[in-house]
């Protein structure tokens, strides 16, 4: 089984969202199947949060997660160089937890394949074939 990913930023480049790819195909040779979905970096936030727990397990220090950023008193959002690190940073997190998923609990994988939205019925095949691939099968 087989499964890449590709995150990239949303457009307009003044936006704070990321456009997730993700392919996938089985060991039966089922797929390929793929899902685009947009993610807010409230979104990637809140995963963090959920794993929390269990990153220690993938070997990911509490604090390697993007810095969240408040709006300046004036309003005005993040720079381009604060949003490009950002990218850099939450890219390499979503690698190390989707390259480290086999060893997350199963609620823990769970909570990886709702994030990826895993909503119609070819996309929770999609799902299953990604647990199989994180269980070593």
């Amino acid at each position: 089984p087989l499964y890449t990913f590709t995150l990239t930023p949303s457009s307009p480049p003044s936006s704070s969202s990321y456009d997730l790819s993700c392919a996938f195909s089985g060991s039966a040779g089922e797929g390929p199947y793929s899902v685009t979905t947009s993610y807010t970096f409230s979104d990637f936030k809140s995963l963090h949060g959920s794993l929390k727990g269990e990153l220690q397990n993938l070997q990911i220090s509490e604090e390697f997660f993007p810095k969240t950023y408040g709006k300046t008193r004036i309003g005005l959002g993040l720079t381009k160089d604060q949003k490009d690190r950002r990218y850099v940073i939450l890219r390499e997190w979503l690698t190390r937890v989707i390259e480290g998923a086999g060893r997350l609990t199963d609620e823990g994988r769970g909570r990886l394949c709702r994030f990826l939205r895993r909503e119609t019925e070819e996309e929770e095949r999609a799902a299953r074939i990604m647990q199989e691939v994180w269980r070593g099968r």
